[in-house]
């Protein structure tokens, strides 16, 4: 139907909306070094990585044991730097796998308990660590 076809109004409209857009687009300006650690600090949950975990892991069942803490603390002192084929022979048995394999922190919360991976920040790598309460007992951990 080409009703805007050589419609003046329409023509004049389109030239003031594209000038209207590039004074906009004139208009911004580089933000400041500063700007940007403000805009950064206010939304820095935005830009939170989740952290991952390879880690081997024995675990001290209260179904077996009575005194799950005090067992992981006694195996610990004794076999510090021990491998985890010495390692895993020490505990009882757990329904997950021993190795966990670039696994998310939340995965891990979720297959242990929620506070897990929070008792892994900043830990040492090879080195085995605990003993980490979860809802299967305590564990040793091994992060690698």
């Amino acid at each position: 139907m080409n009703l805007d076809h050589n419609d003046e109004i329409i023509k004049r409209r389109l030239a003031q909306k594209m000038k209207f857009l590039s004074n906009d687009i004139a208009s911004l300006k580089e933000p400041t070094d500063e700007e940007l650690r403000n805009y950064f600090k206010d939304h820095s949950e935005k830009y939170l990585t989740i952290y991952s975990y390879s880690l081997y892991q024995i675990t001290f069942s209260p179904d077996k044991r009575e005194n799950t803490f005090n067992d992981a603390v006694e195996t610990l002192k004794r076999y510090p730097t021990a491998s985890f084929e010495e390692m895993k022979d020490k505990g009882d048995k757990f329904p997950f796998s021993y190795f966990f394999d670039d696994v998310s922190a939340n995965e891990l919360g979720l297959q242990l308990v929620s506070k897990f991976p929070d008792a892994l920040l900043n830990k040492e790598v090879n080195k085995w660590i605990g003993p980490i309460p979860s809802g299967f007992g305590h564990h040793l951990v091994y992060i690698t």
